[in-house]
């Protein structure tokens, strides 16, 4: 199903929370909720209040939810495949300034994108940075201009916020020993 904006989907937080998230260790596995709501999110389109929310963060901290983001057409499509398949409930969160701001080629035959992994996008040594969605084109970007000014970020894609595969942002930290969260989420406090 589809929600219209993510400010909007806050009165069917309950229901996803305390039902559709739940159905799988409510029946201890013995039955599963296939269902996949997605909903555009973040900023950057000049739309008014309620309609450039980041509500990644209170999803991926919902139990019995999956929570994925694609960074462009060709994984969205892959995303909104193995989410379609996935025997659980999942959220699609598309970035709306994608929708107007990034073209790439997307092939025709069927891909999956695997719900549950982080990709790596640019190997590097000097810095680890962590991105998804719409900030990720951004990373890379970034990665292109310290890269000529000597400098080698390491990329990954969290394409899956929930749950989150760990072992590839724990493995780049050890290697560069330092690491950078870029999102499009809001701020807290004056910091």
């Amino acid at each position: 199903c589809e929600v219209q904006f993510a400010g909007f989907i806050y009165s069917a937080y309950e229901q996803l929370r305390s039902h559709i998230g739940r159905v799988r260790q409510r029946t201890r596995g013995a039955q599963s909720a296939p269902l996949v709501v997605r909903t555009p999110v973040g900023g950057g389109v000049g739309a008014p209040e309620s309609h450039c929310e980041s509500i990644e963060g209170l999803f991926a901290s919902t139990p019995g939810l999956k929570v994925v983001t694609p960074s462009g057409p060709r994984s969205a499509r892959a995303l909104l495949r193995a989410a379609i398949e996935d025997p659980d409930p999942v959220i699609f969160l598309e970035p709306t300034s994608l929708y107007f701001s990034h073209r790439e080629w997307v092939p025709t035959e069927v891909e999956r994108l695997p719900v549950g992994f982080t990709l790596l996008r640019r190997r590097g040594h000097d810095l680890t940075v962590v991105s998804y969605g719409a900030c990720l084109a951004r990373a890379l970007k970034a990665s292109e201009k310290l890269k000529a000014e000597g400098h080698s970020l390491e990329v990954l894609e969290l394409a899956t916020l929930s749950p989150l595969d760990v072992r590839p942002v724990l493995r780049s930290v050890k290697k560069t020993k330092r690491l950078v969260v870029f999102h499009e989420g809001p701020r807290f406090g004056d910091v």
